[in-house]
């Protein structure tokens, strides 16, 4: 409740600064693709990667680890805790990536609240160095992405972190591109996800 109420005097500011206006807050109110990249950008650098077994196994709980440790599980009450290794080479949830708010230690480590997402939330939203063979996400995390696709995430990353700068400096400014801006990073984030084919666990 304490962290619900938080997230709600925050948004609460936003628009007091003219970060955005009530008859376009809840546009994209359904756009799940785009929700769960939010979820990116606030969680990070909360990431852990699904370990997928040698064997296709429709059986096996999934694991995970993250940076800092190698063996971690979906809590027994998570809404993913269903998930198995054969969801995630099909194209029912084929991401290996997932969000998550904390982890949990008792005689394993567990994470509860958390979210799959797509390696373009990561693109985006993460801290990212271009290599030879890729992108290196937070120096953990290997994305294969060809250079003019990952220029293009790049260009448009730095003038939406700078459009964020002004936000908070100026509060009621308003940029020429910035809707064009924030539509087309909110288009590649939609097209992405559902081109991977990630969808919602239910209870």
């Amino acid at each position: 409740m304490y962290m619900i109420d938080k997230m709600r005097k925050q948004l609460k500011y936003l628009i007091s600064i003219f970060f955005t206006t009530t008859h376009t807050t809840n546009k994209n109110s359904e756009n799940y693709d785009l929700i769960r990249s939010i979820l990116c950008a606030g969680l990070y650098p909360n990431i852990a990667r699904i370990h997928l077994s040698y064997k296709n196994s429709s059986k096996r709980p999934i694991i995970l680890e993250t940076k800092f440790d190698h063996r971690v599980l979906l809590h027994p009450r998570s809404v993913n805790s269903k998930l198995r290794d054969n969801d995630i080479r099909t194209s029912k949830t084929p991401s290996i990536y997932v969000i998550y708010h904390e982890k949990v230690r008792t005689n394993a480590t567990y994470i509860h609240d958390a979210s799959l997402i797509s390696p373009y939330a990561l693109l985006f939203f993460g801290k990212s160095i271009q290599t030879k063979d890729g992108v290196l996400i937070d120096d953990w995390i290997n994305i294969n992405i060809n250079h003019k696709s990952f220029k293009i995430v790049d260009e448009l990353k730095i003038k939406f972190d700078y459009l964020l700068e002004q936000k908070a400096s100026k509060k009621s400014i308003q940029l020429d591109y910035e809707h064009q801006l924030i539509d087309t990073i909110i288009q590649i984030i939609t097209k992405q996800d559902r081109n991977i084919g990630i969808v919602e666990q239910k209870e």
